[in-house]
């Protein structure tokens, strides 16, 4: 009798045990499930940001390309909005002959662009000049502040810098220390509630000839005179939807370029 209750003992404790491992796979097996419909949910909706902020750039070139003079100045410096595929999609337009060509510029005019306009410290200014500098120059001795190949090759996965004349301005998220905030801008706390800080996207361009500040507004934000695009400008279509980022350029027949931004209302990046 009592070697029979130690039996069902034992049988009743592997069954638990059993129960518990068939209870783990379930778990994880469902989980597993869960995290899988969550990726394809994710590919499908930044496949349908991407084929917005396609579709957006499509018809501002269709814009702007019409006769009608009037449906070309929307595009002339004001906020305007696009609905596509019943998404509200924000544009305006910025000179890129008014901003730092970033292939010509020296340390002085960036570090001044950091600390004024990104509201960066001296120190962290510096290090950004230096690195942007290392990473344009044609060998690989890196300045004080710098990074030079060593640096680049120790990364995951690792990269070698360009020592050569950046190509388009979104090559900078290459360089060190230069944050995707950096970059496209950031929201701060302060005291008079929260406050949109421009990035390096605001100021800054493979186009044109400009070296230092003076082309860009007190205000830093850049803000350009309502004139009709001309035939010959340049154009960069940037569509922030939902997290992706569309970039495509547009040559539309003249002497002048432009910058064109376009982002979806409720994309903002996020905070360091």
């Amino acid at each position: 009798m009592i070697f029979k209750n130690k039996q069902q003992g034992s049988i009743l404790i592997f069954l638990l045990w059993v129960i518990a491992v068939i209870s783990f796979i379930v778990s994880q097996f469902g989980r597993e499930v869960r995290l899988k419909a969550l990726e394809a949910r994710n590919i499908i909706e930044a496949s349908n940001a991407y084929f917005t902020a396609y579709s957006a750039v499509q018809e501002l070139i269709v814009r702007l390309t019409l006769p009608d003079e009037d449906e070309r100045k929307v595009f002339s410096g004001d906020e305007i909005e696009l609905n596509i595929n019943d998404e509200k999609v924000k544009i305006k337009i910025q000179d890129e002959e008014r901003k730092i060509n970033i292939n010509m510029v020296d340390a002085q005019p960036l570090i001044e662009l950091l600390t004024e306009q990104l509201k960066l410290s001296q120190e962290k200014a510096e290090e950004i000049a230096d690195c942007i500098l290392d990473y344009r120059d044609g060998d690989n001795i890196p300045r004080p502040h710098g990074a030079e190949e060593d640096y680049y090759l120790q990364l995951q996965p690792p990269y070698k810098p360009a020592n050569a004349s950046f190509r388009t301005i979104n090559e900078l998220l290459f360089v060190k220390g230069i944050t995707p905030e950096i970059f496209w801008g950031r929201e701060e706390e302060g005291e008079e509630g929260k406050k949109w800080i421009p990035g390096l996207y605001d100021f800054l361009t493979v186009y044109g000839k400009s070296v230092n500040l003076s082309a860009i507004s007190s205000e830093g934000e850049n803000k350009e005179k309502k004139e009709e695009l001309i035939q010959g400008h340049y154009y960069r279509f940037t569509c922030q939807i939902r997290g992706v980022i569309f970039v495509g350029i547009y040559k539309y027949m003249g002497n002048r370029k432009y910058l064109l931004e376009c982002w979806h209302e409720y994309y903002k990046p996020k905070i360091s």
